[in-house]
C-alpha cells in the first residue's frame, strides 16, 4: 500500500511537469506575442490561471489549443466556446457464454457453451474545462471536478 501512494504522487508530479513543460514550450515558440503582455498577464500565463477578459491567445498560451470549438448564438450575440477533455480507459470484466466446438473419442464434433470472463477496455472522454468568449474576450469560464 505504501508503494502505491508512491506512485501516484509520482504520477501526478509528472502530469503537473508535462503541464508546465507544455505551456513553457507555447510561451517560448510565440515568445513575441507573450512578451507585449504585462507583467501580470505573463505570470498568469506561466502559471496556467486564466481570467475574465484574457483574449484566445492568452488563454491558447495558458491552457493549449482546446480539444472541442463551438459557436453559441444567445440573445447576447454570438459566443465562441472552447471545451478542453481528458481521456481515461476503464476496464470492465463480463461474463459470456461462448461456443465450444468439441470433439468426442468417437471423433465426433459438437458444440459446446462455456462460461468466460472477458475484459473490456472502454474509453471515455469528459470534459475537465469550457471557456466562453465574446468579441474577443473570455466571459466566463468553468473547470470541473472528477
Amino acid at each position: 500500500m505504501k508503494y502505491l501512494g508512491l506512485v501516484l504522487t509520482t504520477l501526478v508530479l509528472l502530469t503537473a511537469c508535462s503541464a508546465q513543460q507544455l505551456r513553457d514550450h507555447r510561451i517560448t515558440r510565440s515568445h513575441e506575442l507573450f512578451s507585449s503582455y504585462d507583467l501580470d498577464i505573463q505570470d498568469k500565463i506561466r502559471q496556467g490561471i486564466i481570467e475574465i477578459g484574457f483574449s484566445p491567445d492568452m488563454v491558447m498560451l495558458a491552457w493549449g489549443r482546446p480539444d472541442e470549438e463551438k459557436v453559441r448564438w444567445t440573445s447576447e450575440g454570438e459566443l465562441i466556446v472552447w471545451t478542453y477533455t481528458r481521456s481515461r480507459t476503464e476496464r470492465e470484466t463480463r461474463d459470456m457464454n461462448i461456443p465450444v466446438e468439441v470433439t468426442d473419442s468417437q471423433g465426433r464434433k459438437s458444440i459446446e457453451y462455456h462460461d468466460v470472463e472477458v475484459d473490456w477496455d472502454r474509453e471515455e472522454e469528459y470534459p475537465v474545462a469550457r471557456v466562453e468568449f465574446e468579441d474577443g474576450e473570455v466571459t466566463a469560464f468553468e473547470r470541473f471536478r472528477r
